[in-house]
């Protein structure tokens, strides 16, 4: 069970249950629970069925996908980690990613040999691994790493999710880009934490690990529901500070903590949530959903909250971060304004739904009031779908906005 320390949450104007949160991490760990239960009993009596922990580990929620990809990691790789030591499994298989990465969720990294499969021994506290073949193959033990303060898992290997979606776009192993962006990554979460302690708390509610790869195409960073619990920050092959990481932590982790609120879509849409948002509104180059705009007004919202109690710290010295946040700021209240006037529709908002509307409406019109003369002057007319600080200080040319 989940422990209500929340008495009262707010982001900028947005109200949060946090019981309903609550109740659906509970529902989406029950999900887990019947998984494994229903594909290998034996398993999950080992494990201990009381605690939501071990069923909310993100790659759980991929397991059933896998088969629809390149590869099958096994459920006794997934939950290895989380048996007692007296009832750890006999043999089984394990897969390494394309660096070398054996993920064991509660246990570490055993680092071999790349792209392969192995028959996994565990004999009196040892672990063995061999190839078909029977020979033994050495490996190295590595500890997970965690961004300090949290027990979010910083991915060294190739999330499932990466290695069977998008690993042929990859520039260079999660490993490789973990370790480059390490401290920038902790050090806008410690951002966050510091400044905008409530949703620090959220994020760490729902969200286990954050994973920093680095893809030369769409799809650009991302959360996902039958990935639950993973942060997914794309880099895009281009150098970050602090801001950037203080943004993508908000929206990618935004999304999670969203996904946790709305796990009855139906409460809150009334079409399909993969209805063409286009079909509703008269912009015929509309590409998402209904219910990833949806996404979009909340995702808005956890940025601001962190951008603009980040600002108001006076914790940011350096000019060029203190600038990037103002632009990115700027950027993400356009959007913003849009999606507001997309969604305010009947035929796609329930009330429930416009009653979150009205909140990230009021969240918008605060934000507007307070920074509106600052960004009215800012052009962001060459900007992609994603914001490019790069593009925007060519076309911006003042030294402080």
């Amino acid at each position: 069970m989940f422990v209500n320390k929340y008495i009262k949450m707010e982001l900028v104007n947005f109200r949060v249950d946090i019981d309903l949160i609550k109740n659906n991490l509970e529902e989406l760990s029950d999900l887990n629970r019947h998984l494994i239960l229903s594909t290998n009993e034996k398993l999950f009596n080992l494990l201990d069925f009381t605690s939501d922990d071990i069923f909310l580990e993100p790659s759980l929620f991929f397991y059933p996908l896998q088969g629809k990809w390149r590869g099958t990691t096994e459920l006794e790789q997934l939950l290895y980690g989380y048996v007692g030591e007296k009832e750890k499994m006999g043999t089984f298989t394990v897969i390494s990613d394309s660096n070398g990465f054996i993920n064991l969720p509660g246990y570490g990294y055993l680092h071999t040999t790349p792209d392969s499969k192995f028959y996994f021994e565990h004999n009196d506290g040892t672990i063995v691994l061999k190839d078909k073949m029977l020979n033994v193959i050495p490996y190295k033990k590595i500890d997970f790493k965690y961004i300090a303060g949290t027990r979010m898992k910083l991915c060294l290997h190739n999330p499932e999710l990466i290695e069977n979606y998008i690993y042929t776009d990859l520039y260079e192993h999660v490993n490789q880009t973990a370790l480059h962006f390490e401290d920038k990554l902790a050090s806008g979460y410690r951002l966050i934490k510091g400044n905008a302690p409530g949703l620090a708390d959220l994020v760490e509610l729902t969200n286990r690990e954050i994973c920093i790869f680095n893809s030369k195409m769409p799809p650009y960073s991302m959360a996902a529901l039958f990935y639950f619990g993973t942060g997914l920050l794309n880099v895009g092959n281009v150098e970050h500070n602090e801001a950037f990481f203080v943004d993508d932590m908000a929206h990618q982790c935004g999304h999670t903590i969203f996904y946790a609120l709305t796990l009855d879509q139906a409460k809150f849409i009334i079409p399909p949530p993969s209805a063409p948002l286009k079909d509703f509104t008269a912009n015929p180059n509309e590409s998402r959903d209904v219910y990833g705009s949806f996404h979009g007004l909340f995702t808005y919202t956890t940025i601001i909250h962190a951008i603009t109690s980040v600002i108001e710290s006076g914790a940011i010295i350096d000019t060029d971060v203190k600038n990037e946040l103002i632009a990115r700021l700027g950027f993400y209240l356009n959007k913003f304004k849009d999606d507001l006037i997309y969604l305010n529709n009947k035929d796609i908002l329930t009330n429930d739904g416009f009653e979150y509307w009205e909140m990230f409406k009021a969240t918008y019109d605060t934000t507007i009031a307070s920074y509106g003369a600052r960004i009215k002057s800012l052009d962001y007319s060459t900007q992609t779908y994603i914001f490019d600080y790069s593009i925007f200080c060519k076309s911006n040319l003042q030294t402080e906005y």
